[in-house]
């Protein structure tokens, strides 16, 4: 099995930029730096620190989000919560309503 890291980018200044998880440090890195959608395109002042490494997704994830909270950053975890809410809010508003049971949490039309 492929070990998962949690790592942080991290400025020469010292200052945590960014926690995150993955399978490829050297292509986050890359993807971070060079490639022009990411967040930090174009930064040299800013290198990979691993601070985890877990066997499981699962893992990773939750020690994603404990370093984020550690370091003061917004969590992947409330992050993900905010949006399921948001999401919830803008079917409540169009007429949807979740559906009870088996499948709860799946949105159908209210009946008239």
């Amino acid at each position: 099995m492929k070990m998962r890291y949690v790592y942080a980018l991290i400025s020469h200044h010292g200052q945590v930029e960014y926690v995150g998880e993955t399978k490829d440090l050297k292509w986050r890195l890359y993807d971070h730096t060079q490639r022009p959608r990411g967040k930090f395109y174009g930064r040299e002042d800013l290198h990979l620190v691993v601070l985890s490494e877990h066997e499981s997704r699962v893992d990773s994830y939750q020690a994603q989000c404990n370093w984020q909270e550690n370091f003061g950053l917004p969590t992947d975890h409330g992050k993900h919560a905010a949006g399921l809410e948001k999401a919830r809010r803008i079917l409540k508003d169009l007429g949807f309503t979740p559906l009870r049971g088996k499948r709860k949490g799946t949105p159908l039309k209210e009946s008239l």
